[in-house]
């Protein structure tokens, strides 16, 4: 039988996932090298990966309480399902298609293109290193405020006296960012998720990256 994948995920393919190849090193050292990986296997080493690691967990608390489904446990029935998929060039996403969500599984996963996999996720990692909200920085006694723009360039807000009025100036232009890029979506239900109405109504993806702000917030207290 073979070994378990991060102690619990089974690996059922009938043929090589990866392939190692011994090379030579510094003062002639030989040592294995990974040389190839199996597309679909790497997704799922991955997703088990943020799941089901603790060390990496403690590295990125923000998958704390991250599971995956009981069906993607076994290599076979994600491979399956990612075959059906659009997936060449895309990054593998829980988030988008059930605003909240902390499982991965057929139902809340969508492969987006790099484009939309770095505006979604914009900022997330300022406000885990500084323990403020999203799109926050710390500039001596004040705050300042950073958004990815459509290029997926980090654009300059300005400074602001509060890290609230900071965070409101994130999302004023996150709004803009997120309809420019729905626009570009070939999936219609990334696109649908990505949208706001002409009122600036919040769309399921926008009320959780305010969740996430709120829940950043509550964990610096």
């Amino acid at each position: 039988m073979a070994k378990l994948v991060f102690g619990v995920g089974v690996n059922d393919a009938n043929y090589t996932v990866q392939i190692r190849e011994t090379v030579c090193g510094t003062g002639n050292k030989r040592k294995r090298v990974l040389v190839w990986v199996c597309p679909y296997y790497a997704r799922w080493a991955g997703v088990l990966q943020r799941c089901l690691c603790e060390k990496f967990k403690k590295k990125l608390p923000c998958y704390e309480d991250v599971r995956v489904c009981e069906e993607w446990l076994t290599f076979s029935n994600f491979k399956a399902w990612m075959e059906t998929q659009d997936w060449e060039g895309k990054y593998l996403d829980k988030d988008i298609l059930s605003s909240g969500s902390r499982i991965y599984s057929p139902d809340t996963c969508a492969f987006v293109t790099p484009r939309v996999n770095s505006i979604v996720a914009d900022s997330r990692r300022d406000g885990e290193r500084s323990r403020l909200l999203l799109g926050v920085g710390r500039a001596k006694k004040k705050f300042t405020a950073r958004v990815t723009n459509f290029e997926g360039e980090r654009q300059f807000l300005g400074v602001f006296n509060s890290p609230e009025e900071a965070h409101r100036a994130w999302q004023k232009h996150k709004v803009g960012v997120l309809m420019d890029v729905a626009s570009t979506c070939d999936d219609n239900r990334i696109a649908e998720r990505l949208s706001v109405s002409r009122t600036f109504s919040w769309s399921p993806t926008q009320r959780l990256i305010c969740a996430q702000s709120r829940y950043i917030c509550i964990r610096s207290r």
